[in-house]
């Protein structure tokens, strides 16, 4: 809108020139009255015409002076004004609706319709933005859409459109996050990764993105810790109902899926249980000894070669035999003077008569106890006899050998 000019009303059917020359012309008229009037005043006498001294009246001198300088003035100002308009006519009237003045606010506003949207737009967005900014974007532009501001205010409406959009998006993702909490508070702490996947297409604005990632990081971790607890919980059960030697298969139950800090506790836990199970498995120095003691006579059954082992493996390096410390050798070869007189032999030793002393880490053991013989000689005769036998064993745990061996009470039966 151009400053300086005030619009015009638009039911007037004149325009500002129609208006100033029936204004010239009114003034016209009331200046012939008044000239008028200067006549009938004259017209008492035979003055003559205006302008000439008046003669024979009674009005004063100096007052029919005044009357008349006042008649040439108006007729001055009448032929100025015709003039005027001459000249108005001449350059065309001025631009329509337009008047050449300074108009008020009030004015402005109750005569432009588009001016006054635009000040209400502005007064409607004072401290608003978005949504509610968007709004009085569009009052606007529904009604102006071409209006003097309309580019401006469309400018401002697509900024607006953006935060609106944002706001709306922000507000979503509150309700939909409100509603991904109540998802995560109905569900197990394993199940609410389905929470996660649920929701993060909808989540997909900053905070809730983050926050989504981290709860589900967090859901994730501790419900692994639950299943590690679980789990470790059924180990340590089959560990307390399993003998040492058979809890190995209790790892195997778990099938490596216990991690981190469990394992290494399931590691502690079943080589302790391996290392008592090869105690258990051990045999103890009396069983040691009493297998030695069983070999010894099998092997002598054999002619001094047994199917496991041999006299010269039996006896240790040097022997107390019967009553004499010889070598091993030695007491070998006095076995096979022996077993050449005889065509067989056979010993039975009396197990409930076996009493075995040994040291508690076997390196020492007295044996004694009652066996029966039948020997065969080398004319098929056979001779049974009883004998209680004497053996001294060393090391029956790890390298069982005789060191002593003796038979006393021999009885031929």
């Amino acid at each position: 809108m151009r400053r300086g000019y005030q619009l015009a009303d638009d039911d007037d059917p004149y325009g500002p020139g129609t208006d100033l020359v029936l204004s010239l012309f009114a003034m016209a008229i009331l200046i012939v009255g008044l000239v008028g009037t200067g006549d009938a005043i004259q017209s008492g006498s035979d003055a003559g015409r205006i302008g000439q001294a008046p003669t024979n009246t009674n009005i004063p001198d100096r007052d029919l002076l005044a009357a008349n300088q006042r008649n040439q003035e108006l007729l001055s100002r009448i032929t100025a004004l015709q003039n005027e308009v001459r000249d108005l006519g001449r350059r065309g009237p001025p631009p329509p609706n337009l008047s050449p003045q300074n108009p008020t606010a009030d004015n402005v506003l109750t005569q432009d319709p588009a001016q006054k949207a635009y000040e209400e737009f502005l007064n409607c967005t004072a401290g608003q933005s978005g949504c509610p900014a968007k709004a009085c974007a569009q009052t606007y532009l529904t009604s102006f859409p071409s209006g003097q501001h309309a580019v401006e205010v469309n400018k401002d409406e697509e900024g607006a459109e953006k935060v609106c959009q944002v706001e709306n998006l922000a507000k979503t993702a509150a309700e939909d996050f409100s509603s991904f909490q109540g998802c995560m508070a109905q569900l197990s702490v394993c199940d609410q990764h389905l929470c996660v996947e649920r929701f993060q297409a909808r989540l997909a604005i900053e905070p809730y993105v983050s926050m989504l990632r981290k709860l589900g990081a967090d859901a994730a971790k501790t419900c692994e810790t639950s299943r590690q607890d679980a789990l470790f919980a059924s180990f340590q059960q089959c560990i307390q109902s399993s003998a040492p030697c058979d809890r190995a298969a209790c790892e195997e139950k778990l099938n490596g899926a216990l991690m981190g800090p469990r394992a290494v506790e399931i590691t502690r836990t079943l080589d302790d249980a391996k290392a008592i199970c090869e105690v258990q498995k051990r045999p103890s120095p009396q069983f040691a000894a009493r297998e030695l003691l069983n070999e010894f006579y099998r092997t002598l059954g054999e002619k001094g070669q047994g199917p496991d082992k041999s006299f010269a493996e039996l006896y240790a390096p040097k022997v107390a035999f019967y009553g004499q410390p010889i070598t091993r050798e030695a007491a070998v070869a006095a076995k096979n003077e022996t077993f050449k007189k005889l065509s067989g032999a056979a010993v039975t030793v009396r197990q409930d008569s076996v009493e075995i002393n040994c040291d508690p880490d076997g390196a020492t053991c007295n044996v004694t106890g009652w066996a029966d013989g039948e020997f065969t000689n080398l004319n098929g005769s056979t001779q049974n006899t009883s004998f209680q036998f004497r053996f001294v064993f060393s090391n029956v745990l790890t390298n069982p050998q005789v060191t002593s061996e003796a038979v006393t009470n021999l009885t031929k039966k």
